[in-house]
């Protein structure tokens, strides 16, 4: 994911998210076998990484001890680029959900987390772009443009294929009416986000 540009009024209102489940976790509305990474978009340039455990929908924040509430972020540039990964590491039956900023060095560039895992193997997959509703007057200053590319899938980090075109676009939750999501296009294995 690159972040080219974002303005939020608060904490915890704008997020981009990937999703992975197992098979439980894709068939029903649940939290159980549902498992999201996922980053807070802050104000002034500021941004607060999670992860969602599948045991319910709490959001687990990587900073302050994981403590399960709304962070107020660290600031990154303008362009930063993300990774985001959710590995089922059958070996060790755990899962490892990491965060990469290409775009800082030192204690905010990797954000890793495991957690215990014995369940079955991941079935689906989507990413997500997540807006909490606001005050109708306040969604016309809520502004992002983004892009998201190299998206992949697979059994093996060394062998990740490219999601097709089939993938047309992203969940969005609750998205201000003046966003517009293009295509999946299958070149750049990913889409763009412009407000």
């Amino acid at each position: 994911m690159i972040l080219n540009s974002w303005n939020t009024l608060q904490n915890g209102i704008l997020s981009f998210q990937i999703n992975a489940m197992n098979y439980t976790g894709t068939l029903r509305s649940t939290c159980v076998g549902f498992f999201q990474l996922g980053i807070d978009l802050d104000p002034n340039g500021t941004i607060s990484p999670w992860y969602v455990e599948g045991t319910n929908c709490v959001a687990h924040y990587f900073l302050n001890s994981n403590n399960p509430a709304v962070q107020p972020g660290f600031k990154t540039p303008t362009g930063t680029e993300l990774g985001l990964t959710i590995q089922d590491i059958t070996s060790a039956k755990e899962i490892m959900f990491q965060i990469i900023d290409f775009s800082v060095s030192g204690q905010d560039r990797y954000w890793n987390a495991t957690i215990p895992y014995s369940g079955s193997e991941f079935y689906g997959t989507y990413t997500q772009l997540e807006f909490q509703p606001v005050a109708e007057p306040q969604i016309l200053d809520y502004h992002f443009s983004g892009s998201i590319y190299n998206m992949t899938y697979g059994s093996a980090i060394s062998s990740m294929i490219p999601l097709n075109n089939s993938y047309m676009l992203p969940f969005t939750l609750d998205a201000p009416s003046t966003w517009s999501l293009t295509y999946y296009n299958g070149q750049q294995d990913g889409y763009q986000q412009i407000a």
